[in-house]
């Protein structure tokens, strides 16, 4: 790394003016009983009595030590090997093509096939066996930052991600690979999160019949790909975990009593996503009528309702509901179909604060586990964790991401009642005496967090 560094800056070197001081060549014998030897001096200049040459190589080494520090620290650990997934992973940037060589070269080969041929979507325990270790028996937060590290590292992204799609996938489960991934410092708008609920609405009703209907997938392909207020990034994201989705059993713990924070409004937009996806194919049959009835039901709403919606959207949207010789004449979705406008517009619509209750509805929890701080009992005194409360709120905002401004954490402060300044402090103290080192560091007015330090600390 020194040498890829040195090169970019210096080229074939530092060019060093010749200075006063001349260059004097002596030789002194470790034995006091021997005399030494100076050589004749040549008319050469002595640049090692030059201080910046010398601090521009000093400089570099810094820089690689920085670089490397979370690599070093894991080889530190007995029963590591630099050929290790988790050792591969903290290889910096400059040092990709190591990686490669030290088996991402084969998981790249194996997630483009994947890609090219099976829209990306792969079963979990294949996937795991490009980490090298056993299959875990369940995926918490450390088995799945390793899933998110080791695309994010071979160049791709994953659906269900953790940290964006509020949803986790299982050992016997699968998830999507899309190439480019989600970037170091993806940071998903509200569009994003707004369109996730709208999409698990719209699965849930697609996959009643253990069938996604052609008409059905394109609805909600439609959905995604006409949001202006979706950046290509998102609508990749989006694509791939609606993927994920229509290949995956709807969960649906715990959804009956999350929907009792929705109010009427709310409740009938909801009911107009549901119906409006159940009908694009242009035909209701009878599972998706009880699927709509007991959807229903979870909203409080009277199931006799369904059978009115489905007839209202049916005589407002021209088109919808095809013809019997439209019908007969069609061997796939019917060819009158239109795209219901009312369910694109749902974000511009009268409910525009649907979206914000539906995420307090249908995200999922956070995967959980033994390595998971967010787990810790609510009876766990603060002796025991070896911070005050206030504190240790503030460490798990601030390990959600790796870099911050310091507005953003002043903000964060200024509802704990806490000052920057003695907050950072106070954890990084806590830090060192867990593990003997800091976690937080500030520089240029960001705020970075060693997620590796985070690591040790959860660990």
């Amino acid at each position: 790394m020194f040498t890829r560094i040195y090169s970019k800056k210096y080229g074939d070197g530092i060019v060093v003016k010749p200075n006063k001081t001349r260059l004097r060549i002596e030789y002194h014998p470790a034995s006091s009983s021997l005399r030494g030897i100076s050589l004749p001096q040549q008319d050469l200049p002595d640049p090692s009595n030059l201080k910046g040459p010398v601090n521009k190589l000093i400089a570099i080494a810094d820089e690689c030590t920085a670089e490397l520090e979370a690599y070093s620290r894991y080889l530190a650990k007995p029963d590591t090997s630099r050929t290790d997934i988790e050792a591969v992973l903290l290889l910096p940037d400059e040092l990709s093509d190591l990686g490669t060589t030290l088996g991402i070269g084969k998981f790249k080969k194996w997630a483009d096939d994947a890609i090219s041929t099976k829209k990306g979507l792969v079963d979990v325990e294949e996937f795991w066996t490009y980490t090298k270790s056993p299959l875990p028996s369940k995926i918490n937060k450390k088995e799945a930052e390793l899933i998110q590290n080791l695309a994010q590292k071979a160049g791709y992204g994953i659906a269900p991600d953790t940290r964006y799609h509020h949803a986790k996938t299982s050992p016997d489960g699968k998830f999507v690979l899309f190439p480019g991934g989600h970037g170091k410092y993806f940071e998903p708008s509200k569009a994003y999160s707004e369109m996730g609920m709208a999409l698990q609405l719209g699965a849930m009703v697609a996959t009643i019949d253990s069938h996604v209907d052609q008409a059905e997938l394109n609805l909600l392909t439609q959905l995604i790909d006409h949001d202006t207020n979706l950046s290509p990034t998102e609508k990749q994201s989006l694509h791939a975990y609606l993927v994920w989705m229509l290949n995956t059993p709807s969960n649906i713990t715990g959804l009956k009593a999350r929907l009792e924070a929705l109010g009427k409004t709310e409740k009938a937009a909801v009911s107009r996503i549901l119906v409006g996806v159940a009908m694009a194919d242009g035909k209701i049959d009878p599972e998706e009528i009880k699927q709509l009835e007991k959807l229903y039901t979870m909203l409080g709403l009277d199931k006799a309702l369904v059978t009115r919606d489905i007839h209202g959207m049916s005589s407002s949207k021209a088109g919808l509901q095809p013809s019997r010789s439209q019908s007969e004449t069609t061997s796939s979705a019917p060819a009158s179909f239109q795209l219901d406008e009312s369910i694109l517009a749902i974000h511009e619509s009268e409910t525009k604060n649907v979206q914000s209750m539906l995420s307090a509805i249908f995200i999922e929890n956070e995967p959980t586990g033994e390595s998971d701080v967010s787990t810790t009992d609510s009876t766990t005194t603060e002796e025991e964790i070896g911070i005050d409360k206030q504190h240790y709120a503030l460490f798990e905002s601030l390990i959600r991401k790796d870099k911050w401004t310091r507005e953003e954490v002043e903000a964060l402060c200024r509802d704990s009642g806490l000052m920057v300044s003695g907050a950072l402090e106070t954890i990084n103290d806590w830090s060192f005496d867990k593990v003997d080192a800091a976690v937080l560091e500030e520089d240029s007015g960001k705020i970075y967090v060693d997620q590796e330090i985070v690591k040790e600390i959860e660990g």
